[in-house]
């Protein structure tokens, strides 16, 4: 299955709208979802693009399986995690210094549903039947790493790579995240 560039901006506008009915559905709280661009990339400008090396990012991982085989990496900056943490809890704005476990339970999870709103928009855009999203994982910046030098050793020649670059709006604060979708084959 080839991607092209209005295919992806579609499935952009519906994933960001169905992120946000989530979102809204999860937390009680109004989120806009806006995908400020999308593109298919090559492999070696994931990690510039993902700015992994100040190692300062929540990093959530998915496996995609089913007909369509890959990956999921959606990057959000520990300065956004610790504000999204404390929107998402009530606190006052600045309070939260360090993630802790239900904090970072709460961030993977508004994470999965931006990543799993992307991958269904997507699949349905492209008329693919079957795409599955793994349960997240979050990984530090040199697993993550890792885990993309895998990927780049074994499909250096595949371009199938597709960014959504994300801006999540919500009380006044911006926040910014990027999910890669690295594709292994279609079946």
């Amino acid at each position: 299955m080839k991607l092209d560039q209005k295919s992806l901006e579609e499935a952009a506008s519906i994933g960001s709208d169905q992120a946000a009915k989530s979102l809204f559905q999860m937390t009680g709280v109004d989120v806009k979802v806006n995908t400020s661009d999308v593109k298919i990339l090559h492999f070696s400008d994931v990690p510039k693009v993902l700015n992994l090396e100040n190692g300062k990012s929540i990093n959530v991982y998915n496996r995609l399986i089913g007909h369509v085989t890959g990956a999921t990496f959606l990057v959000l900056s520990q300065k956004n995690a610790l504000i999204l943490a404390d929107l998402l809890s009530g606190r006052i704005l600045g309070s939260t210094r360090v993630l802790q476990d239900i904090d970072r339970s709460a961030v993977k999870e508004i994470l999965n549903i931006i990543s799993n709103a992307y991958v269904t928009s997507l699949v349905k855009t492209i008329n693919i039947f079957q795409a599955q999203v793994s349960p997240p994982e979050i990984m530090i910046t040199p697993a993550l790493n890792k885990k993309i030098d895998i990927l780049l050793k074994a499909n250096h020649d595949h371009k199938q790579i597709v960014i959504f670059k994300t801006i999540l709006s919500l009380v006044d604060q911006d926040i910014e995240a990027n999910l890669v979708l690295i594709f292994k084959k279609f079946n």
